[in-house]
């Protein structure tokens, strides 16, 4: 979770409570560490992480932030937001080993992909797979020709099942055109609406 981080502290000016260049997002953790710290102490001063690049001045160490030799700024930081807090250190690992999971999974998926199809080439009987891809196509038809015919739907999808009269009764088809309209197939219907009637 974040929350709103003052970098001139509200505490100091109120005026700038609002203010969007003095707001920006931080984690729940650095905001309640940091409390009313000012941006300023000593001559060293906060750095602002929606403008500087914090890769300047610090460096990791697993996966721990080490300020660099020398950079009052990015020692301030430290110790303000407690940069190196056990929770912190625990979400950086989480995310760094997602993130390595993640790039390895999409590194590895051309040639895991290439080897699964040259399986199942192999693996499958020839008349298997026309089967299959029959299945697929009549799959594909079937789906296109119930689209085709809810576009002919004697009762439109959308009509009102109630006359404006204001009348109680639910509005019916005729005897004649009930007698020669289809009920469509529910359970492939992709508009997901069984029943909807259309002409035999």
């Amino acid at each position: 979770m974040t929350g709103i981080e003052h970098a001139t502290p509200q505490r100091e000016d109120r005026a700038r409570r609002n203010d969007y260049s003095n707001c920006y997002y931080v984690c729940r953790y650095c905001n309640g560490a940091r409390a009313h710290r000012p941006q300023q102490s000593d001559g060293r001063t906060l750095l602002d992480p929606s403008r500087t690049p914090w890769g300047d001045h610090f460096a990791r160490s697993g996966d721990h932030l080490l300020p660099l030799d020398r950079d009052g700024d990015a020692a301030y930081t430290h110790e303000v937001y407690d940069l190196d807090d056990p929770r912190k250190v625990e979400m950086r690992r989480l995310r760094r080993e997602l993130i390595s999971d993640r790039l390895e999974l999409l590194r590895r998926f051309p040639a895991d992909l290439s080897w699964l199809l040259a399986e199942v080439e192999r693996s499958v009987p020839r008349r298997a797979r026309e089967a299959l891809e029959l299945a697929r196509r009549l799959r594909r038809a079937a789906l296109h020709a119930l689209q085709e015919l809810a576009r002919c739907a004697i009762v439109p999808v959308d009509a009102p099942r109630q006359c404006r009269c204001g009348g109680t009764n639910p509005l019916t088809l005729p005897a004649d055109w009930e007698e020669q309209a289809l009920d469509l197939p529910g359970p492939l219907d992709p508009g997901g609406m069984p029943g909807r009637k259309a002409p035999s």
